[in-house]
């Protein structure tokens, strides 16, 4: 019984027991640890929900080191696109200041070309994407982000929080 105690242990855990202890099915990297989603939320605020009762939030990578993780991790899940922890708030016409889930003012950013255009003045969440639908062949982005409507587009989601370290 005790072997098999420990194995469901080292299975949830694995490597990363002897540092640091991050939730099943959770990564760690950087301080954090990060969970994409299984399935799609049916909006930016479904993703958060989830996140939040995993015991964490949406992302919010914070470095273009950070943000690459993010990227690889969805490569190695192939999954396309994911909402990340970035809202735009109202502060007047046409603004493009996005604010973070812990309501700070994002000071990394990864947008694509011509990104954030709000465009249709609804775009107020942000996705972090890997593959684009919208170019030839399903075309890798390298992360770059997109601005996108809160509402209306299912997402695999990203949500990150703090591991706790592992003492003997």
């Amino acid at each position: 019984m005790n072997t098999l105690l420990f194995l469901a242990i080292f299975a949830c855990f694995g490597y990363q027991a002897q540092a640091y202890i991050c939730p099943c099915n959770w990564n760690y990297f950087d301080g954090r640890c990060y969970y994409i989603s299984r399935g799609s939320a049916n909006n930016w605020l479904a993703a958060r929900a989830d996140c939040r009762a995993r015991g964490g939030d949406l992302a919010v990578p914070t470095s273009k080191i950070n943000n690459q993780h993010i990227y690889q991790a969805m490569k190695s899940s192939n999954v396309g696109t994911v909402y990340i922890g970035f809202y735009r708030v109202a502060e007047g016409l046409g603004t493009k200041k996005f604010y973070t889930v812990r309501g700070v003012e994002a000071s990394y950013t990864n947008w694509l070309a011509g990104e954030p255009n709000n465009s249709g003045g609804v775009e107020d969440c942000v996705e972090l994407v890997y593959k684009s639908p919208f170019l030839k062949n399903g075309g890798d982005v390298g992360g770059r982000w997109n601005d996108l409507p809160c509402n209306g587009y299912p997402r695999h989601y990203v949500c990150q929080t703090s591991f706790q370290r592992y003492e003997n």
